[in-house]
């Protein structure tokens, strides 16, 4: 059995290996984290507006900002939060006009059009359509994910809210159940979130049916790479002297530093789910849409 499974995981290995050597990550995480780092605000602005309204406001830019805090440190998120404040609509509502909504919509969903379109050259996609109609259901896939990602992010806070609610009153019931929502809210939904955010992008996001169970290892293991990495990364921008050699524009080169290794990250755990699949799936039964 233990040979079995050490096998089975070099060969996947190997699978991944060479699909690492031909897909060209670098390059394909380069153009992620440059897109993403002029569409990151937009997106960001569309999400807090379309859960505004049903949230408080104040609340969901909130934990928004914390949440950017806990990822990219406190100046960085300030950095991309001021964009935000600059471009105007989180302060006075969305759709100030329809241009400027379409504009705003075309920025944020090129980060997953740029997704959609690495991943299928991974996954090794030959999309039946062509021209504008292919054009045009990338975007709507697109905008999909962006009001996917809003209602998301209205169900965690709703999540949390909850939580911490009964949190309160159960612990003036059980005292000894306060350490175990604390854990819960603390290690727990941090850990399910990324598994999940990763797995819905492998599952739905390439033009290919994947199978949950070959989505769900690949989020697995891009969020194990992910965690590793974050903490590396936070000690190399918070202890090298190359960030501080930029001056004023520091805070944008540790964004793109952060942005380009998730971005890596992201292929990588991509090339890895794609060596699953084509150990485990026959190439010609595979699904193209």
């Amino acid at each position: 059995m233990k040979s079995k499974l050490l096998k089975l995981l070099k060969d996947i290995i190997k699978k991944a290996y060479l699909l690492y050597t031909q897909s060209d990550l670098f390059t394909k995480a380069a153009a992620l984290a440059y897109y993403t780092l002029f569409s990151l605000p937009p997106l960001l602005v569309i999400i807090v507006s379309v859960v505004s309204s049903f949230l408080d406001e104040n609340s969901v830019r909130s934990s928004v900002f914390k949440e950017l805090t806990r990822q990219l440190g406190y100046n960085n998120a300030q950095e991309i939060y001021d964009v935000m404040n600059r471009i105007g609509l989180v302060n006075i509502g969305f759709g100030p006009s329809l241009i400027g909504a379409l504009v705003l919509l075309f920025l944020a969903s090129t980060i997953f059009v740029t997704m959609r379109n690495g991943l299928n050259e991974i996954f090794n996609v030959n999309s039946s359509r062509s021209g504008i109609v292919q054009l045009l259901f990338s975007r709507a896939i697109a905008i999909a994910f962006i009001l996917g990602f809003a209602f998301v992010l209205l169900a965690t806070l709703l999540t949390n809210t909850f939580l911490t609610g009964l949190e309160a009153e159960l612990s003036e019931l059980f005292p000894e159940t306060r350490f175990l929502f604390l854990e819960i809210m603390n290690w727990w939904l941090p850990i399910i979130g990324p598994i999940s955010l990763f797995f819905v992008l492998f599952k739905l996001l390439p033009e290919i049916t994947i199978d949950w169970k070959i989505a769900s290892a690949g989020a697995v293991f891009t969020t194990i790479l992910f965690f590793i990495g974050k903490r590396v990364i936070s000690l190399y921008i918070a202890n090298s002297t190359m960030i501080n050699v930029f001056s004023a524009t520091g805070s944008l080169v540790a964004i793109l530093v952060w942005i380009y290794y998730t971005a890596f990250i992201f292929y990588l755990g991509a090339v890895f789910t794609a060596a699953i699949k084509n150990y485990f799936e026959v190439p010609d039964l595979s699904k193209e849409v």
